[in-house]
């Protein structure tokens, strides 16, 4: 009888470590593919660094209209698979199209001046750092954070751009 407890403790014990380890992967994937709202701060006075978290900010918004066009674009899209083919106006398909392709041209260049961003990201902490006054460096460092963080949140808006416009281009193409 002991034994058998103990056996049931244990099995219970694994399903419920195995469902924990399950249930905090699928977190951790959700998490990578969603971004958490950044707002821009307020320039710190210096112009590298001012000009670095502009850039930053500006790619952030960017990213994030982009996703917004695409959510207009895929109701359009529904739209005209719901139609008949032979009742579809080739113009909307033919613009639906145009607008697609125009949308991952702007997602590759989107992700280009990302990568760019972050790779110019590497030294800003120090210029954060080095600002004078000095009574601006938690500012600063704030501001370089801020800017960071907009940036990782560009790099998965434009990557999961990019992922739906291929998606829907292979939907287009069906048409």
């Amino acid at each position: 009888m002991k034994t058998t407890l103990i056996s049931w403790t244990l099995l219970f014990a694994a399903a419920f470590a195995f469902q924990t380890a399950t249930a905090q992967e699928e977190k951790k994937e959700k998490k990578k593919e969603s971004v958490e709202a950044v707002t821009r701060p307020s320039d710190v006075g210096d112009a590298s660094l001012d000009g670095f978290k502009n850039s930053a900010f500006d790619n952030y918004g960017s990213s994030a209209r982009m996703s917004n066009d695409l959510d207009a674009a895929t109701v359009e899209l529904s739209r005209l698979e719901k139609i008949d083919p032979k009742e579809r106006k080739k113009d909307e398909v033919d613009a639906i199209k145009s607008r697609l392709a125009a949308s991952g041209k702007e997602a590759l260049r989107q992700q280009k001046e990302t990568a760019d961003l972050l790779e110019s990201s590497k030294g800003m902490p120090a210029a954060a750092k080095n600002i004078s006054p000095k009574t601006k460096v938690i500012k600063a460092t704030k501001n370089t954070n801020a800017s960071v963080k907009a940036l990782n949140n560009a790099k998965i808006n434009t990557d999961n751009n990019i992922k739906r416009i291929e998606e829907m281009n292979k939907r287009a193409a069906a048409l």
